[in-house]
C-alpha cells in the first residue's frame, strides 16, 4: 500500500463522515413513534371508559330487574292478602336490595319500588286494581326518576 492509497481511503473516509443523506431519517422516526404513541394512548383512554359505561349501564339494567322483582313480590302478598299493605319494606335480591311500598287504603293501589346496585337506583311504580272476586289486574307500570 503506497501513501496516494492511503490518502485516498482517508479522503474516501472523510466524504463519508460529511454525507448527509441519512439525517432526516431520526427525525422522521421520532416523529412517527410519536405519533404510533399518541394513538395508542388514545385507543387505551376509549377502551378503560367505554368499560366504565359499560359497568355502569349493567349496575343500571340490574338495579331496574331488582325493583321489577320488588313489584312481583308484593303482587304476590297483595295475592296472597289483598289487606297487606306495607310503608316500606326490604327485599335482598342477587347483591341489590329492593325498598317496595304497598299503600294503606283501598283499590287501587300504586305499588313503588326501588332497585338499589352498587349506588345506582332505578324506581318504578305499578298501578293494581282488584275486582269482587279478588281478581288483582295491573293497569299502569311508569318508571320514576329516583
Amino acid at each position: 500500500m503506497t501513501v496516494q492509497d492511503f490518502y485516498n481511503k482517508i479522503q474516501d473516509a472523510r466524504c463519508r463522515i460529511h454525507d448527509n443523506r441519512g439525517v432526516a431519517l431520526l427525525p422522521m422516526i421520532l416523529v412517527l413513534f410519536g405519533l404510533v404513541m399518541v394513538v395508542g394512548v388514545a385507543i387505551a383512554g376509549i377502551s378503560v371508559s367505554e368499560n366504565t359505561i359499560s359497568s355502569t349501564k349493567d349496575a343500571s339494567d340490574e338495579a331496574l330487574a331488582i325493583a321489577e322483582s320488588g313489584i312481583q313480590d308484593a303482587l304476590m302478598k297483595l295475592s296472597r292478602n289483598m289487606d297487606f299493605v306495607s310503608a316500606g319494606y326490604n327485599l335482598s335480591v342477587s347483591d341489590g336490595t329492593a325498598t317496595i311500598i304497598v299503600p294503606f287504603g283501598g283499590f287501587p293501589k300504586n305499588i313503588t319500588s326501588s332497585g338499589t346496585l352498587n349506588s345506582k337506583t332505578r324506581k318504578i311504580q305499578l298501578t293494581v286494581n282488584a275486582d269482587a272476586n279478588g281478581k288483582i289486574t295491573q293497569s299502569g307500570w311508569t318508571e320514576i326518576a329516583p
